[in-house]
């Protein structure tokens, strides 16, 4: 099947799913992405308050291992929205340059999305084979959508859930396990004296504590801040409620604070419910019996931003190559 007559479909409009339909289009195929949520972008987040503060309270920052995500980050689509956030008195591990999105987390996403054809407020229910064709189901609709292809880029859980047409794919993401994630976010009017922007606690329910308001493009009239939990803590507290989740978070977040804070000027608690990844599946993509129906994301390789663009460009290049013969 040449090129341009492949009719592909992409569900989720995160990093891994752009990145693919970005490829596609590089190589003369148009995807059609669709997007429950109401923008692009997934855990590369920024929650922004009416208020005027900003949150980055999915993915706090990334790094690139492979010269490929590095070359795509300093010279490549991401380059003119991304820049190198270099922590004050970061206390932590990381050796390797720490990248942030600019001005917000997700803007490498949205410009890149804007070449290709999305459509974001769009929940796909079903997928399922009809002859040699895919068949979509859409929420709220009764038309439905044909495609040659589809690639699904959600969670491992959620891509199960659309998948089950396929016995192979099915059980191939049942193997993968992922952990969800709650974020503490809290923003100050003034200035704390905290020495350091990046914490990674030992002995804490939080994993990475870090400073929006220090990164690159960011308003540093206030101070913000993002803590994670840790996936032992989330997981035991998956089901609580926002302000319970609070009232645990804000003193464990001041206990990591060496200095005293003052009053808060906002407090927040977001679940992410399919976040970190404890087992991946440890290909960059999964297919179906007919190599038509794919399921990409960071879970396959991992839980980094990295792992998401791999997964989305090494299944865009396999479809290339079976439309080659």
């Amino acid at each position: 099947m040449k090129h341009s007559n492949l009719k592909i479909v992409i569900v989720g409009a995160g990093i891994a799913g752009i990145t693919a339909a970005a490829r596609l289009k590089a190589a003369g195929v148009n995807a059609t992405v669709f997007e429950k949520s109401r923008s692009v972008g997934g855990r590369l987040a920024t929650r922004q308050t009416r208020t005027g503060y900003q949150f980055d309270h999915g993915v706090q920052f990334f790094e690139a291992q492979s010269n490929a995500f590095r070359t795509e980050l300093e010279s490549g689509s991401w380059a003119d929205n991304v820049d190198i956030w270099s922590p004050d008195g970061t206390v932590s591990d990381k050796k390797q340059k720490i990248y942030v999105g600019t001005p917000i987390m997700k803007q490498p996403i949205i410009s890149i999305a804007e070449g290709l054809n999305v459509r974001v407020n769009t929940r796909i229910e079903q997928i399922e084979r009809h002859g040699k064709e895919w068949v979509l189901s859409v929420e709220g609709e009764n038309a439905s959508i044909n495609a040659d292809m589809v690639i699904v880029s959600v969670p491992s859980v959620q891509a199960q859930e659309i998948t089950k047409a396929s016995k192979k794919l099915h059980a191939d993401l049942s193997k993968v396990r992922m952990e969800p994630c709650w974020a503490f976010m809290i923003a100050f009017d003034q200035k704390t004296e905290v020495p350091f922007s990046v914490l990674e606690p030992s002995h804490s329910i939080f994993s990475k504590i870090a400073r929006t308001s220090s990164k690159p493009g960011r308003d540093q009239t206030v101070e913000t801040w993002v803590a994670h939990a840790n996936p032992a803590w989330s997981v035991a507290n998956l089901e609580i409620n926002e302000q319970d989740a609070i009232s645990t978070l804000m003193p464990a977040f001041l206990e990591q604070m060496p200095t005293g804070c003052p009053k808060p000027a906002y407090i927040a608690a977001h679940r992410w419910r399919y976040a970190n990844v404890a087992q991946a599946a440890k290909q960059p993509f999964l297919a179906d019996e007919t190599n038509t129906l794919f399921a990409i994301g960071d879970w396959c390789l991992g839980d980094r931003v990295e792992c998401a663009f791999e997964s989305g460009c090494h299944v865009a290049d396999h479809i290339l190559r079976l439309a080659d013969g």
